[in-house]
């Protein structure tokens, strides 16, 4: 997909997830479509699953694969959710641990904590 379409695909997901937060009582799960629909939109390949089966380390949020194969995995947090404080607790050391290709997001923020 070429840069343009990335871009209109971003901006689409940032205000998919402003309507959502700006009903005042939307929660972490309620962004999850939002970031499925973005994630999938940059290759045709991807397919984020939502609340995939539960793995030796724990139940990641998404995993992310290409073909068929395994990429990466993603922990979202709701919108007001400090990555600094999220980042040190022990949830997320564990997936760090074990998991390659890890991002961890707030849905506005998006931090990649381990290149495998």
């Amino acid at each position: 997909m070429n840069n343009e379409n990335n871009s209109d695909n971003i901006k689409l997901y940032l205000k998919e997830i402003s309507k959502e937060y700006k009903t005042g009582i939307a929660k972490e799960h309620a962004y999850r479509p939002h970031l499925k629909n973005l994630i999938e939109s940059f290759d045709s390949r991807l397919i984020a699953v939502n609340d995939p089966k539960r793995v030796d380390c724990g139940a990641v949020d998404f995993a992310v694969r290409r073909d068929g194969l395994p990429i990466g995995y993603i922990e979202t947090k709701d919108i007001w959710v400090s990555l600094d404080e999220s980042e040190n607790s022990e949830q997320i050391q564990r997936y760090l641990k074990a998991l390659h290709n890890f991002v961890l997001t707030n849905y506005l923020e998006f931090r990649s904590l381990v290149i495998g």
